[in-house]
């Protein structure tokens, strides 16, 4: 890669395009003042910007899914382990999540709820 990216233009480049969208969006800037090949150009750009150029993606709702679901699955297996009296397993299970920032709490009920610290 002997290319520059030029972080610096593209930044100066989203700075530029920011307002005009939110303004587009906001109503202050009527659709129809400008060419749907600007807006689409516009769009093309601030999407290779963000996306392709600084790798920048928003989040989807699949994404925050994947966590809660190995947390639970690892909950799942701690359980099994607590119930065949393995406290070994259960006591590593707990101490490995807490290293990654994940807090488990043993409720009164038998149930186990976490938080991400």
């Amino acid at each position: 890669m002997s290319d520059d990216f030029n972080t610096a233009k593209v930044l100066a480049n989203i700075f530029e395009l920011v307002p005009v969208i939110n303004s587009l969006k906001g109503g202050q800037i009527r659709r129809d003042a400008i060419s749907p090949a600007t807006l689409r150009m516009m769009k093309t750009y601030f999407t290779d910007y963000l996306e392709n150029i600084l790798g920048l993606r928003g989040e989807t709702a699949a994404d925050d899914q994947k966590p809660t679901g190995v947390v639970d699955l690892l909950i799942d297996i701690r359980r099994d382990a607590r119930s065949r009296k393995d406290y070994a397993t259960s006591d590593k299970i707990r101490n490995q999540l807490l290293q990654l920032g994940i807090v488990l709490k043993d409720e009164k009920d038998g149930g186990v709820s976490y938080t991400f610290a």
